[in-house]
């Protein structure tokens, strides 16, 4: 991790997730009813023990569940994504820096949620 992390108040990182999470767009926006957002401090060792080729320090979200594409009528699923507070911290040095790369996280789990996969997700970041 990087020495000269941020370092906020839970609080003001819920206010900064709230933010973005209105700040997508609408036609978005509206999956995250079914996909909540919730901050985690760290990655505990279930989610690091699916993702072995992560470094722990570098997870900052994750999409936990099952793309929409392959829902089955009848069938309950629990979705979630989960941002991870001190590793997102940890590479911002800036509030704007934190603000777009909270924003960043939650619009790339929420593309996993959408059935995208990592390299889509990249180009479509670019």
């Amino acid at each position: 991790m990087i020495n000269d992390a941020m370092d906020i108040s839970r609080e003001e990182f819920d206010q900064y997730v709230i933010q973005a999470i209105d700040s997508i767009a609408p036609q978005f926006r509206g999956y995250l009813n079914e996909v909540p957002v919730i901050v985690d401090d760290l990655p505990d060792k279930s989610i690091l023990e699916r993702l072995p080729h992560h470094d722990a320090r570098l997870v900052l979200g994750i999409f936990q569940g099952v793309p929409l594409a392959l829902h089955q009528a009848g069938r309950s699923v629990t979705n979630r994504i989960i941002l991870f507070r001190r590793n997102i911290l940890a590479c911002c040095r800036t509030r704007p820096q934190l603000i777009k790369q909270i924003n960043k996280t939650i619009i790339h789990e929420l593309g996993h949620y959408l059935g995208f996969n990592e390299e889509q997700l990249r180009r479509l970041q670019k």
